[in-house]
């Protein structure tokens, strides 16, 4: 039912109203006031008149019953716009006792409550119910005014769009044209006329017959235009259905023109803040993301949904709705974490809403059912879906679409459980379904014969797959279909391709969905590590390139792969460089952001206090209230991202990158060596490349060293991997390393992986002694482990890499150091170090006073930390300041109270070294957002989050660090955080190369002091040089420190001198 009809319907109750007497707002007022709100689409305003109008009805003496029922009806209409419909239906069942349909004058008011029902009842799925009062109004009416008279057009319409909902295409479609003609006989070109095209041309659209739906359409805008003129919300309306319909059809440039164009007529009409736009920023994102085009769709969603729980309120259908689309979205991404909580309250409002029997509630359990899917919990899954496949084959029918989807998701989870003769049958029926349904060209079809592909190709029947995968690739590339979609199906096509010895053929079918997955990835939304989750989706492509070229001795190839896949959102960050996030801001919008930064900040700190502080039976509320600040906080940063235009133009999506020559010239040099790691899920691989030539290899794990590293013989995959280094329980070989109780008992096991990591050649050329530097670019697990610490002669003497080997840098890329390499270095500046913080100072704030606890005491125990002092960070921040000064340079030390975030805000700028000596913590939640250097809280500490004491993440990328040419940062974990695939690690450290400087030292665990003040107190001896003494050796200096740390007796363990890294270019 159309919108502009129901105005018109409701308008000619108001004009049956009669007039009581009544004081304040006259009943004609109401009357009017009550016919203008609904036209402009403000139902509250609607509501309110509606009510004030039944009760001067019902203190009217005698009440008139009828005339109550009338008023009860207006009511009921303005309520059910609001999507309140169970409280429409509670309305119409008082009124319809009021009425007697043996009288004709109150029969016709009867027939009109009936098809209200008969809506609210078709709104909440009650579709029999529906049908019921529908029929029964049709038949009042007939009896009133005949079987052709256009009293029943109305009345046919709803039944109309009730059939088409149920699936009974042709009775829809018979009513339709019934009214059609009514209507036109009765009344030429009206408005009434119009919205039954359109709910025909809905029909249309459905059974794929586009040609007929964008006619009507159309003929429908016409009218409307004519009648209402071209700023109307019924024009809108036909503009956002013409988009639909383009979409439908891949025209999507078209679609989204008109789309925009609806919503700026809606934004006019009814203003900000209205549902009726928001269903037209929910259209135009929902067509976004059905293109992939994420980073569009999801702030569009998100506002959807912001104006749906003002306007509507949080429980309502429609808010369920808009939450569903957006759990999509973010599932679609791999962002399931996020989506879950959103699937979980959609369920419970359509449970509260519609009851448990619900085809909603059979939607949301579908989803929930395919979250677990993904979980692999198959038994759960299953029970879901055979629920809500019985509630919709009950209440829609067998042969309704919803219970055809479900199915289908059965076939998936037989397929997952490798049951391929139950999911061919059921595959392939619904294929026979949509084909016959449908249209061969649907997007749903192209599904099924993907499907049926990878269960052929899962059956070693590759001929057959290709097959199925040419017409699912063909149909796809035709409407337009999210690129990770046809990515993976081209990836999978090239797999089957490979299995019949056409290499060639399936090459260049891999390197078509490498590029779609770069395509998806300039689409993907949220701020870099959704981002990047989104992309490690989408690596498999990448990974099975690496794979076949190490098969064809391609290692050039080899090499564009693992880049292209690696770290692109850091990349992003170098990009985003000085940019404005805020352009295209108002000062009031900017304003209010950094308004609501600090009021996130400000409560974070304060729960951390009471956590802190807290008895054991407050601490698990507090506990939880934290974890939804920080949650808020999370994303308040990805959403600054996420809709700024600035960022998203930024995005590297592709361009150019370095090419192999480049980097053996600039990052590995004449005499170097790079070893370039790819972690798969079958195999890893290794790019081994010197000044002239490059070789990939496959890594296998032998028998010997299978039994030493306590993992199966075989290749080498990234679950081994992370058994081997992280542990079930955090408890792998890094851990052993970390502790220098138990670092010597990892010895074995780094004599095993030097010959697991290194493949013979490269061995050699390392032990050669010919080699000034080697370059380790990481993969997975791998960014934890320190090269320098693997053991090449094992023995009650062992000699480690780094006695016998160069120095080593390291690099989440390639093409990072390449970038990294091509700052320009500092044409002078100070050195600026920091020392010594004071973590148990008397505050000077008065409000800080009041604190139990200063706030960086407060986050180190949310780490588990307790804040020591650390006097021997003071002594090594002014040795570093005297041997630059000795050196000649000017040199500025922070300790004590002048160690504060605010003093290093003031001077950054201004230094070309940066020494950080002070307590470090990383958080493995939220991309290590929360995650900081501790120092000493300044005066305002209580009110200024950016003198608080804490250095996070996002506040590390706010520093100008463009004449930096070194970062050291003597602090735990300053290497250390969340990892993951493809991108590498999320650690302090990465916010330094953001915020500009070239290269940083940092840490992989938690530093002994006095061990750590004397090898970065030796390392920045190397380091300082006069200006006339030529370029500094940066990873030289480092390796010296270290081995010089190595040689004193009580620090011989690697747990002392292997935390610190370099990363960037010597």
């Amino acid at each position: 039912m159309s919108v502009q009809r129901s105005f018109c319907v409701v308008l000619v109750v108001v004009a049956q109203l009669a007039s009581p007497a009544l004081a304040a707002e006259s009943y004609e007022q109401l009357v009017e006031r009550y016919g203008d709100s609904f036209n402009r689409g403000d139902f509250k305003s609607a509501e309110d008149a509606a009510r004030k109008i039944l009760a001067a009805n019902e203190r009217a003496q005698p009440p008139d019953r009828v005339e109550v029922a009338r008023a009860i009806i207006l009511v009921g209409a303005a309520v059910g716009a609001q999507y309140r419909y169970a409280d429409a239906l509670t309305l119409y069942d008082r009124a319809e006792p009021m009425l007697r349909e043996s009288d004709p004058s109150q029969a016709e008011l009867l027939a009109e409550l009936l098809d209200r029902r008969g809506i609210a009842y078709q709104r909440t799925d009650r579709l029999a119910d529906a049908q019921q009062a529908l029929e029964r109004a049709i038949a009042i009416r007939t009896r009133l005014h005949g079987a052709d008279s256009p009293e029943l057009v109305d009345a046919l319409e709803n039944l109309g769009d009730l059939f088409d909902d149920i699936g009974k295409a042709k009775e829809s479609e018979e009513l339709f044209l019934r009214a059609t003609r009514i209507e036109r006989a009765a009344h030429g070109d009206s408005l009434l006329l119009a919205n039954v095209q359109m709910d025909l041309a809905n029909l249309y659209k459905e059974l794929g017959r586009n040609r007929e739906a964008e006619s009507l359409v159309k003929q429908a805008l016409a009218i409307r235009e004519t009648k209402l003129g071209g700023n109307d919300a019924a024009v809108g309306h036909c503009l956002s259905a013409l988009a639909s319909i383009y979409a439908s059809e891949g025209r999507y440039a078209e679609a989204e023109q008109l789309h925009k164009k609806g919503n700026a007529i809606d934004l006019k009409y009814y203003g900000p803040q209205h549902p009726e736009y928001a269903k037209g920023v929910g259209n135009l994102a929902y067509m976004y993301a059905e293109q992939g085009r994420y980073a569009e769709a999801e702030p569009l969603m998100r506002q959807a949904l912001a104006i749906f729980e003002k306007s509507v309120g949080p429980d309502s259908a429609i808010v369920a709705i808009a939450l569903s689309h957006l759990a999509i979205v973010l599932i679609d991404q791999g962002r399931e974490v996020e989506a879950l909580p959103l699937m979980q309250r959609v369920l419970a409002i359509r449970e509260r809403v519609y009851g448990p029997d619900h085809p909603a509630v059979a939607m949301s359990l579908n989803n929930l059912a395919n979250r677990h899917t993904l979980d692999r919990k198959y038994e759960e899954a299953e029970k879901l879906y055979r629920r809500a496949l019985a509630i919709f084959e009950k209440a829609l029918g067998k042969e309704h679409p919803r219970a055809w989807e479900i199915v289908n998701n059965l076939g998936y989870l037989a397929f997952l459980q490798e049951r391929y003769d139950q999911a061919d049958e059921l595959w392939t029926s619904v294929l026979a379904w949509r084909e016959k349904t449908l249209s061969a060209d649907d997007p749903e079809t192209g599904r099924s014969y993907y499907n049926i592909g990878k269960l052929r190709a899962a059956q070693d029947r590759h001929a057959e797959a290709i097959d199925s995968f040419d017409r699912a690739i063909e149909i796809w590339e035709r409407v337009g279909m999210p690129a990770h979609a046809r990515a993976d199906a081209h990836g999978r096509r090239a797999n089957s391709l490979w299995a019949l010895g056409q290499r060639n053929e399936a090459v260049a079918d891999l390197r078509r969905a490498m590029d779609l997955a770069e395509e998806q990835r300039g689409q993907s939304s949220g701020g870099e590590q959704d981002r990047a989750t989104a992309f490690a989706e989408l690596r498999d492509a990448f990974t099975l390139m690496v794979a076949w070229q190490a098969e064809l001795n391609d290692p050039n190839e080899a090499f564009t792969a693992m880049e292209r896949s690696r770290a692109r959102s850091l990349l992003d960050e170098f990009n985003a460089g000085d940019a404005d996030l805020h352009a295209g801001r108002s000062a009031a919008e900017r304003t209010q952001l950094k308004q609501r930064e600090n009021e996130l900040n400000a409560r974070i700190r304060s729960l951390e206090s009471q956590v802190a502080a807290a008895s054991d039976e407050n601490r698990a509320k507090l506990e939880a209230d934290l974890t939804q600040a920080r949650e808020e906080l999370y994303a308040f940063y990805r959403e600054l991202r996420a809709t700024s235009e600035v960022y998203r133009s930024l995005l590297a999506t592709g361009g150019s990158r370095p090419r192999i020559g480049q980097i053996q010239r600039r990052v590995v040099g004449a005499d170097g060596l790079m070893l370039s790691y790819m972690i798969g899920d079958e195999a890893t691989f290794v790019l081994a490349l010197d000044g002239t030539k490059a070789k990939i290899s496959k890594l296998d794990i032998t028998t010997e060293d299978a039994k030493a590293l306590g993992i199966e013989a075989g290749p080498l995959t990234a679950d081994k991997l992370h058994t081997l280094l992280i542990g079930e329980k955090n408890d792998g070989l890094v851990s052993q390393l970390a502790k220098p109780s138990t670092a010597l008992s990892a010895l074995p096991k780094l004599a095993a992986l030097w010959n697991t990591l290194i493949p013979t050649e490269a061995r050699e050329a390392i032990l050669s002694g010919n080699l000034q530097r080697l370059v380790v670019i990481p993969d997975g697990a791998l960014a934890f482990l320190p090269f320098e610490t693997l053991v090449v002669e094992p023995g009650p003497q062992p000699r480690y890499l780094l006695d016998v080997g160069p120095p080593i840098v390291y690099g989440p890329s390639a093409s990072v150091l390449y970038s990294l390499d091509s700052r320009q270095p500092a044409a002078g500046g100070v050195v600026l170090s920091l020392g010594d913080p004071v973590y148990n100072q008397t505050p000077r704030d008065p409000q800080l006073a009041q604190t139990p606890r200063n706030s960086t005491i407060d986050r180190a125990a949310r780490f588990g930390m307790k804040l020591a002092p650390l006097p021997n960070s003071g002594k090594e921040s002014r040795w570093v300041c005297d041997l630059f000064a000795k050196a000649g340079a000017e040199a500025v030390s922070l300790t004590g109270n002048r160690a504060t975030e605010a003093e290093l805000r003031r001077r950054a700028e201004a230094c070309r070294i940066l020494h950080l000596a002070c307590h470090g913590v990383s958080d493995q939640e939220y991309s290590n957002l929360f995650g900081a250097l501790l120092v000493s809280p300044g005066p305002t500490a209580a009110s200024d989050p950016a003198d608080d004491g804490q250095i996070t993440l996002p506040e590390i990328y706010e520093l100008n660090l463009k004449n930096c040419d070194l970062a050291i940062l003597s602090a735990c974990q300053t290497n250390f955080g969340p990892q993951q695939q493809g991108e590498g690690v999320w650690a302090l450290s990465r916010g330094f190369l953001v915020a500009g400087a070239r290269r940083v030292v940092a840490s992989n665990w938690i530093v002994d002091d006095a061990a750590a003040a004397s090898l970065i107190s030796y390392f920045c001896g190397g380091c300082a040089k006069p200006n006339d003494a030529g370029a500094i050796d940066y990873a030289a200096a480092l390796h010296a420190a270290k081995l010089w740390v190595r040689q004193q007796s009580q620090w011989q363990s690697p747990f002392y001198w292997g935390s610190f890294e370099l990363v960037g270019m010597p």
